[in-house]
């Protein structure tokens, strides 16, 4: 059973990694100029924040055994889960539904 969550949390991840990657490709040519510069470049460093804090939480749950590596792995998940939360929280204002009910 622990193989089985561990594979399916690996997918999640690769799942995840992938998706990201694949946003960043997708930006705009011309970041420099407009007048919501400033907030694409704080929005940068906050996903670069994000990213190296799941990096690391990725790094001690591959150095961790037994009880530990579960626990380090609840740790990975959550984060991911506050970071989904926060980008889907992030886009709804971007998208002006922040206070629209079922989005």
């Amino acid at each position: 059973m622990f193989r089985f969550s561990a594979m399916l949390l690996a997918g999640s991840l690769l799942a995840a990694s992938s998706a990201s990657a694949q946003q960043r490709d997708h930006t705009p040519a011309d970041t420099t100029s407009g007048p919501h510069r400033p907030d694409r470049e704080m929005m940068m460093k906050m996903m670069e924040t994000s990213d190296a804090r799941l990096d690391q939480l990725v790094k001690v749950m591959n150095q961790s055994t037994g009880s530990k590596k579960v626990d380090a792995i609840a740790a990975v998940i959550n984060e991911m889960i506050a970071q989904r939360k926060m980008m889907r929280g992030h886009m709804r204002e971007m998208m002006g539904h922040a206070g629209t009910p079922g989005h």
